[in-house]
């Protein structure tokens, strides 16, 4: 991977491909999530398709202290100034979802299309507001990240890993954890976990959102969710399509929540056919009635 200083840190990136600029944002768990996607011909064979790894994660750099989801946005917009990309396709997973809708509102002059894999919006949503099941949601996944900060206090971070993967996944806990352990993307988290938790954890509970916000993007947004995802990330997409009503929705089937790395060909064709309705050529595009 190439390395930049960029908004005072240093990222790794990697390029591939030709064409009208895509940009991919990991979630805050797995740090080379979206690498399979570099791959697909779907994707390089019509777009210059950029990753990253973010502030914190894999061998970008660790600088110290709290990094808002502001800051985050901000590395994004950097990045892409340094590689000469004024407006960009921005595709956002889980906390990179949440990035890629600060970055949406915060340089909107960037961004040219959001496609939101399943973003961690919930703890912003139950701070906006105060429905019954958006309160529920967030109180039983703070009761679980409650369980996963003790276990990572004594030094364990292996367990609170596998403890947050219980909390996200639910019943389908084992088969996630399985597959991220033969796709080695497990190690990788353990590695990153001090980022993860002491980091963006805090970060994505601090971050707010609303529909006030949400009603500022006017661009095309598509929402993508896995068909075995849990009741959470489908709650999730209910209120962003209510905040986002012009946001199209796309089900990948045999996916959850880890879903670049699950159906890397099914996403990567789902998003070139989705980018190529919006080109960048003319931006006179007409986007589907709320």
């Amino acid at each position: 991977m190439q390395r930049a200083r960029v908004n005072d840190v240093e990222l790794e990136y990697d390029v591939r491909g030709s064409g009208e600029p895509v940009i991919f944002l990991h979630g805050g768990l797995l740090a080379d999530e979206n690498t399979p996607l570099m791959r697909e011909r779907a994707l390089t064979d019509r777009y210059r398709v950029i990753n990253y790894h973010r502030r914190g994660f894999a061998g970008s750099e660790r600088p110290p202290g709290k990094a808002a989801i502001e800051d985050q946005a901000a590395d994004c917009h950097a990045l892409l100034q340094h590689l000469g990309v004024a407006r960009a396709h921005v595709v956002g997973h889980s906390l990179g979802g949440v990035i890629a809708i600060q970055l949406a509102y915060s340089r909107p002059e960037s961004v040219h299309t959001l496609a939101l894999m399943e973003p961690a919006l919930m703890g912003a949503i139950a701070k906006a507001q105060q429905s019954a099941d958006a309160q529920a949601s967030q109180q039983k996944f703070q009761e679980g990240m409650a369980k996963v900060n003790e276990i990572y206090a004594t030094g364990d971070k292996r367990g609170a890993l596998q403890a947050f993967l219980q909390t996200r996944a639910g019943e389908a806990f084992r088969d996630v954890l399985d597959f991220l352990m033969k796709t080695g993307e497990f190690e990788s988290a353990v590695k990153d976990a001090d980022t993860f938790l002491q980091v963006e954890m805090p970060a994505s509970y601090r971050w707010e959102f609303s529909p006030q916000k949400g009603s500022q993007i006017k661009i095309p947004v598509l929402s993508i969710l896995g068909a075995h995802s849990p009741v959470r990330a489908q709650k999730v997409e209910e209120f962003l399509v209510s905040w986002i009503p012009h946001t199209e929705k796309l089900v990948l089937p045999g996916a959850e929540h880890a879903l670049p790395l699950m159906d890397p060909p099914g996403i990567a064709a789902a998003l070139a056919k989705w980018f190529a309705k919006y080109p960048m050529q003319s931006a006179q595009y007409s986007m589907p009635a709320a």
